[in-house]
């Protein structure tokens, strides 16, 4: 099966880490997320190129301006305190960039059972508020974020709900994926496994991501 990839991502965080065999020389590297396929990545930036957090960047096999190569594949234990303190408002930021998607995804969701809705496993949209939604979109779908917040006043945030499901997702925590697929659920537990057992493989490329020459 094809590996799916993010041509775009957004930053983190910026930090320095060992080079190779030399551990008191440092190298820059970037962790990122996918825009599509919420893939975290280390990435190296070219020379004399300084990113910013929350910053659009390609990464696909095109000409890339701003990074050298994928370095590794990484989970969401691997992030620096700082990246999973920017999660919430980079991915929420990705959410409105593709509310197109998104609110399709709001209008369409559907029950797991008889019992219990999808939306119910959201953090911060428990039974009542998922009620609500689905009662206002059975009489006319959404139009836009805005559109689901006017009437559905007690909702808040969407992308932010959104983006705290998806967060959930990355750590594994998730009893229901709507979002992370299959590959990378088995990526993250795979990574797990050998962060448990002391066994990473450092600063060396395993993303599977080809390096851009």
């Amino acid at each position: 099966m094809e590996t799916r990839r993010d041509n775009y991502v957004r930053v983190l965080d910026l930090k320095e880490v060992s080079k190779g065999n030399a551990p008191f020389k440092t190298i820059p590297a970037v962790q990122v997320i996918g825009e599509e396929y919420y893939t975290l990545l280390e990435v190296a930036p070219k020379d004399n190129v300084k990113l910013e957090v929350n910053e659009r960047v390609y990464i696909g096999d095109e000409k890339r301006d701003k990074v050298d190569h994928i370095v590794r594949r990484i989970t969401y234990n691997d992030l620096t305190n700082s990246a999973k303190n920017a999660l919430i408002e980079v991915i929420s930021q990705i959410v409105i960039n593709r509310e197109k998607y998104f609110i399709q995804f709001m209008n369409t969701i559907s029950p797991l059972n008889v019992r219990m809705h999808s939306l119910e496993t959201f953090p911060g949209i428990g039974k009542k508020l998922t009620s609500e939604i689905i009662n206002e979109r059975n009489i006319k779908p959404f139009d836009d974020f805005k559109d689901l917040q006017k009437r559905v006043k007690s909702v808040g945030d969407i992308s932010v709900h959104i983006a705290e499901k998806i967060v959930e997702e990355l750590k594994g925590e998730s009893t229901h994926y709507f979002f992370i697929d299959s590959e990378n659920r088995g990526n993250v537990a795979r990574e797990q496994t050998r962060t448990e057992r002391g066994r990473r493989e450092g600063y060396g490329d395993r993303s599977g991501y080809r390096r851009n020459r």
